[in-house]
């Protein structure tokens, strides 16, 4: 289990680079205006937060996906505790993001080494 917290600045970056400029992550005034009153964390950056907890924990070759599935089941706000719980074994791994103790991501991932 690991936990952090997305800052604002990290989730400004991210839609910068993705080009996901969506008010509903990168405009906190707007977003406080919509439906979940707060900016929220890109859904695709919290995978790739998942994917590489697990990938550092776990592996120690090069590995790829075989396959990924994710249900973004609440939003993820900005500047709160995630904690990240993952289960299973290599390379088939299951994955919960909590906030507060509700999961907002779940998922699983099938790995292929290289």
């Amino acid at each position: 289990m690991t936990s952090r917290s997305f800052t604002q600045e990290e989730v400004d970056l991210f839609g910068r680079i993705s080009g996901d400029l969506n008010p509903i992550h990168v405009d906190p005034l707007a977003a406080r205006r919509m439906i979940f009153n707060r900016s929220v964390v890109h859904g695709i950056m919290l995978v790739a937060w998942v994917l590489d907890r697990q990938v550092g924990e776990t592996a120690r070759t090069r590995v790829s996906l075989r396959a990924l599935k994710v249900l973004f089941a609440a939003p993820a706000p900005v500047g709160e505790k995630l904690v990240l719980e993952t289960s299973g074994t290599w390379p088939e791994l299951k994955f919960r993001i909590l906030c507060h103790g509700s999961v907002v991501t779940r998922g699983e991932v099938v790995y292929r080494q290289r």
